[in-house]
């Protein structure tokens, strides 16, 4: 990132669409970088909320790059290759290849931002592996299927827990 050079991101409120809202990656990005002179253009579909963005690379946004190694503990949407497919069919894959490039990347430029780079990945190995276990096994067919047993079955278990604490 040059100094006076100006980044344009695209999709920094498609979060907004219908069945987009976990898309957040260029909304954390735009919101969390530092800069003096950042743009929305147009808004899009709504009168407040541009989709487009872009803002200048200055000093400080160089000096407080963290901020956006911060929000690499976002869940992503772009999932790495260790992911699987029967759990997210409608995720966005991401290559081997792509995350290696992306470590070359930071190793190259930010070699103090590496590790923490591999333990954000760590991270998300942690959060996928929480989202399969959300949506599998008989708590979640339960929830899914008999939504209105929930409630019932918790006040159940709090009750059985209580019992077994005396």
């Amino acid at each position: 990132m040059k100094k006076d050079s100006w980044v344009v991101l695209h999709d920094i409120s498609v979060q907004l669409y219908k069945y987009r809202e976990e898309d957040l990656a260029c909304r954390y990005l735009f919101g969390h970088v530092v800069s003096d002179e950042k743009l929305t253009p147009a808004p899009d579909f709504d009168p407040y909320f541009s989709n487009i963005g872009a803002f200048k690379i200055t000093d400080d946004t160089r000096k407080y790059i963290g901020n956006l190694f911060e929000s690499l503990l976002i869940p992503w949407q772009a999932l790495p290759f260790f992911y699987d497919k029967i759990y997210f069919p409608y995720a966005t894959p991401m290559l081997e290849e792509d995350l290696n490039d992306i470590w070359k990347i930071i190793s190259k430029y930010y070699p103090e931002r590496k590790e923490f780079f591999e333990h954000a990945i760590e991270a998300q190995k942690t959060i996928i592996k929480h989202k399969i276990e959300q949506r599998t096994g008989l708590k979640a067919a339960i929830k899914r299927n008999f939504p209105y047993l929930t409630r019932p079955l918790r006040s159940i278990h709090v009750a059985l827990d209580n019992l077994m604490r005396r």
